[in-house]
């Protein structure tokens, strides 16, 4: 093999290996499934995870890669407690609420409830997750101007305000 091809595919490999996957906006008009949404959303990476999601919130709780806006914990002795966090996302409601779904039904949390409040640019999706005895999860998802915000809170022993 020439020389100029084997230093081509050298510079070839160095450009390629060293790029950094960038998610685009998720933007999507049409109805997507729990594992498609899962193909167009990433969860959260453990280390960004760890640094700006409350203290104590258990890694079985699933969370998109997202701009968290606010975290907060109350947490009990014996491991009990509630975590809230805020995030916001390019992704639409639609997408995130099949995201959640899919997430949580790896992780054997089953969905109890879904509503829907409003309809169009002000429409609000609601999800109920339970697991085992004492273990909730709500979810508020709202459109914004750039994708979705969520708004999340975490029961572990804690029952959670079911009200909208």
């Amino acid at each position: 093999m020439p020389r100029h091809t084997l230093v081509l595919l050298a510079l070839t490999a160095a450009l390629v290996g060293g790029c950094t996957r960038v998610s685009p906006p998720v933007a999507t008009t049409k109805p997507v499934t729990p594992e498609q949404a899962m193909q167009l959303i990433q969860p959260m990476p453990r280390d960004k995870r760890t640094s700006v999601m409350p203290d104590g919130l258990p890694f079985e709780v699933a969370v998109p890669d997202g701009t968290v806006t606010r975290a907060v914990a109350d947490n009990r002795p014996g491991g009990d407690g509630l975590w809230l966090y805020d995030l916001e996302s390019t992704a639409t409601p639609d997408v995130m609420d099949q995201w959640y779904q899919g997430q949580y039904a790896v992780r054997e949390w089953r969905l109890t409830s879904t509503q829907r409040d409003g309809s169009g640019p002000r429409a609000v999706i609601v999800d109920y997750f339970r697991k085992g005895s004492g273990a909730e999860t709500m979810l508020r998802i709202r459109r914004t101007a750039k994708g979705c915000a969520v708004e999340a809170s975490v029961g572990l022993g804690v029952p959670l305000d079911r009200s909208l």
